[in-house]
């Protein structure tokens, strides 16, 4: 069974050995904003010296260093400054998303005589190796755009603090609510703004809830008595073997399953995030980024409650099952998929009736929804930062913010745009009830689960592993793998930080 954390919006990158050195290396200080005294906007210096390193903060690259290239001049058309959009780390590169955000860019192109913009198109598993090499090459874009939070922190000394650009302007974040302008945060600078949001809900399937007379999940977050224990037993209910007898029941036979009753791996939900509702008092590491606590209690009783769920309660389905009967929700032998908004682009044509619904409390009583998210990173090795603060900046605002998440297919971040989304939501999901996406950004991580940090992909990769032996019960006790994978991703760490690079 391949896990599918891969499968998230295609910017998760889980390979350690993707190089993006020369990238990181040649970053400067980061500049200040020019004093903004007309509309237009006043180029500002490029740096030329680079920052030193602090204690705290993991080294900006994981390779070899290369020296910093010389001051680049933005290409130019007409006299205009161009102004590089990338997009290729994230979502944005099909070809009717191209489309709608070319149709952005010749909008703003219009109206503006000084500055042009233009989108640059990269294959996912091409981008970080391009985006390495126009730095490399003194030619950086300026907008990465959209980029999730991974690239916020493994890109940070490439990355604009852009708190002085949003000090000097003024821009009121506050139509963010309180949650979601930290996401933009890394170690307390503010690199980026969340333009599209991903959060996690319960798609349910009402046909299967039906049949079984099992009521469905409320819409309502916080609703009481709505946990996970409450949850397992509606899951086993809507599990069932080929005799049609439900998981609850003494005679049920798990050899010949043939639907569940819940799932969160095909999703690739993220085990920090969701041992939050465990109690868990951080994400997985330390602040400076020394230590990982992978086996804490929280997350050995989460990861036991995944083995539980699939050879115990046998709600969830496991390696071999999901190889041999691919139960994806859309197949219709799945009754709840924990899973986030990206998963509506699955949803249009499905045959049975679906809707969505709150995420449980865990035993703790905490309430917690995984938030994925993009936004944009302004690269700070672009000459002209302030013409590209404006772009970014223009992009912000509501109307062009509506247009890219309907084509990212996120879910706006600022509260006054939720109900024209809904609004233009409706006709393609008429019964559903989008208000519980929106309601669930009250309770997203922050830190985020997708935080970077030294070894990111090694780290993630041997929790993997791990979680495969659970997924195929090679082992099923969760302190088991939890200890093992701690001690290898700890090593991880202790190696960086002996050599940090």
């Amino acid at each position: 069974m391949l896990l599918r954390r891969l499968n998230r919006r295609h910017f998760l990158g889980f390979s350690a050995t993707v190089g993006i050195g020369t990238a990181l290396a040649a970053c400067g200080a980061t500049p200040q904003p020019a004093a903004k005294a007309t509309d237009t906007p006043v180029p500002a210096q490029a740096a030329t010296s680079a920052p030193e390193a602090t204690a705290t903060a993991p080294a900006a690259a994981e390779a070899t260093a290369t020296p910093a290239p010389a001051a680049a001049t933005p290409a130019s058309a007409g006299g205009k400054t161009t102004v590089t959009i990338f997009v290729g780390m994230g979502t944005g590169t099909a070809p009717d998303q191209q489309t709608a955000q070319n149709a952005l860019a010749d909008q703003w192109n219009a109206a503006h005589d000084d500055i042009k913009i233009e989108y640059m198109y990269v294959p996912y598993e091409e981008s970080r190796t391009k985006w390495s090499a126009m730095l490399a090459a003194g030619t950086p874009p300026a907008i990465n755009m959209p980029s999730g939070v991974e690239q916020v922190g493994r890109f940070r000394d490439t990355n604009l603090d852009i708190g002085p650009y949003i000090d000097r302007d003024k821009v009121d974040l506050s139509d963010f609510g309180d949650l979601i302008p930290e996401v933009g945060k890394y170690q307390g600078v503010r690199y980026g703004i969340v333009m599209g949001v991903y959060p996690s809900v319960l798609y349910y399937n009402e046909n299967i809830f039906d049949t079984a007379g099992v009521d469905y999940p409320p819409h309502a977050w916080g609703t009481a008595d709505w946990n996970f224990d409450a949850m397992v037993q509606s899951a086993k209910k809507l599990s069932l073997d080929s005799a049609g007898k439900d998981a609850s029941a003494a005679d049920f036979d798990p050899s010949k399953q043939n639907q569940w009753g819940y799932d969160e791996i095909d999703c690739g939900l993220s085990i920090n995030g969701l041992a939050l509702e465990w109690g868990a008092k951080n994400m997985g590491w330390s602040d400076d980024f020394h230590t990982l606590y992978f086996n804490q209690q929280a997350w050995v009783d989460r990861l036991q409650w995944v083995s539980d769920a699939i050879w115990k309660w046998h709600i969830m389905p496991s390696a071999e099952q999901t190889t041999a009967a691919s139960p994806g929700f859309n197949t219709g032998k799945l009754g709840i998929d924990h899973c986030h908004s990206w998963r509506l682009g699955e949803m249009q044509e499905l045959s049975f009736r679906w809707n969505v619904g709150a995420v449980p409390a865990g035993p703790t009583g905490i309430l917690k929804a995984q938030c994925d998210v993009d936004g944009f990173l302004i690269c700070n090795k672009f000459p002209n930062l302030d013409a590209a603060w404006e772009v970014a900046k223009w992009m912000m605002q509501p109307d062009q913010m509506l247009k890219l998440d309907l084509t990212w297919g996120a879910l706006p971040p600022r509260f006054s745009l939720q109900q024209t989304y809904k609004d233009q939501m409706k006709a393609k999901y008429p019964e559903l009830d989008l208000q519980v996406f929106f309601d669930s950004l009250k309770y997203i991580d922050v830190p985020n689960h997708e935080t970077y940090f030294p070894r990111w992909g090694e780290v993630w990769d041997a929790y993997a592993t791990g979680l495969q032996k659970i997924l195929t019960g090679d082992e099923k006790n969760a302190k088991v793998v939890l200890d093992e994978v701690q001690k290898i991703c700890q090593g991880y760490l202790d190696e960086y930080w002996a050599h940090p690079s």
